[in-house]
């Protein structure tokens, strides 16, 4: 039996479990016990505040280029092209919002879509929406 096969064997229902559940735990998750695992979940934090520290930092040095740069699309040093800030296609649509909330309003429309429905998917084959199921890391150190 592998590792996986062995902790999937010792997975536990929430539903099942008696008593209060632990914070963040709802009755439709699988727990399972990582105590042995404790130094690969503290190098996580480590990791997570790092990300953390350095997303802040490149936030910050991003917003004074920006400031420098105005509207040019290239800084240059000793001449050479150095840092590219085009424009997008995309469009931040939330900030404009945000920002101009009556101009957001007059540029609504109704609009109808074909789009790909992955609730019916779901309910008609749960074997297939299962399978693409998208998994999200989330610590609890950060709440």
């Amino acid at each position: 039996m592998t590792n996986v096969e062995a902790q999937a064997v010792e997975a536990l229902s929430a539903a099942s479990v008696v008593g209060p559940l632990p914070a963040g735990v709802d009755e439709n998750d699988v727990l399972v016990d990582v105590d042995a695992h404790a130094s690969k979940l503290a190098a996580w934090k480590e990791c997570n505040d790092q990300i953390k520290f350095w997303k802040a930092r490149l936030e910050r040095i991003q917003a004074e280029l920006s400031e420098v740069m105005g509207d040019a699309t290239v800084g240059l040093v000793s001449g050479e092209a150095a840092v590219f800030h085009r424009p997008q296609e995309r469009f931040s649509t939330g900030d404009f919002r945000k920002a101009y909330p009556d101009m957001y309003k007059l540029y609504t429309r109704e609009m109808t879509k074909r789009d790909f429905d992955p609730d019916w998917l779901r309910q008609s084959r749960p074997d297939l929406w299962s399978q693409f199921q998208v998994r999200s890391w989330r610590n609890t150190f950060d709440a």
